[in-house]
């Protein structure tokens, strides 16, 4: 398990970094009349990307789970080290629908943000474009 904790928490330090760029991206862009679309069109075309891989995935983890699942792990870590007999103490721990749920949960938590950043970003594009008030 030390494997799946570096890796982890590999992932959730390049989120927070994307997170603080896009910030610092959005601050810096938004008084550029020519640039201060970018950030919303970014992250709306980013949240569609991703609410497209999910609606891709779907059928691919229904139909085939136990190949998607093994395709998942050989992409992350080398040889059979993901593997476990169905005696180890992980798995009498942790047993398969713990990882199941665990794998539902957070596909439905990574597709909540992906809506969530797609309906912002859209507002916020829509608010950029919209004319100035006055303007004829």
């Amino acid at each position: 398990m030390a494997d799946v904790r570096v890796r982890f928490a590999a992932a959730l330090r390049a989120q927070l970094a994307a997170l603080a760029l896009l910030v610092a991206l959005a601050f810096g862009l938004r008084r550029v009349p020519t640039w201060r679309s970018v950030v919303p069109v970014g992250l709306l075309i980013g949240s569609l990307a991703t609410l497209g891989v999910a609606a891709l995935s779907v059928p691919v983890i229904l139909l085939g789970f136990d190949g998607f699942f093994a395709r998942f792990h050989e992409l992350l870590f080398a040889g059979d080290s993901w593997r476990f007999a169905d005696t180890d103490t992980l798995l009498r721990l942790y047993p398969r629908a713990f990882w199941q749920d665990t794998a539902q949960l957070t596909a439905a938590i990574v597709v909540a943000q992906a809506v969530a950043v797609c309906l912002l970003a859209a507002a916020w594009l829509h608010r950029v474009r919209r004319p100035p008030r006055g303007a004829a």
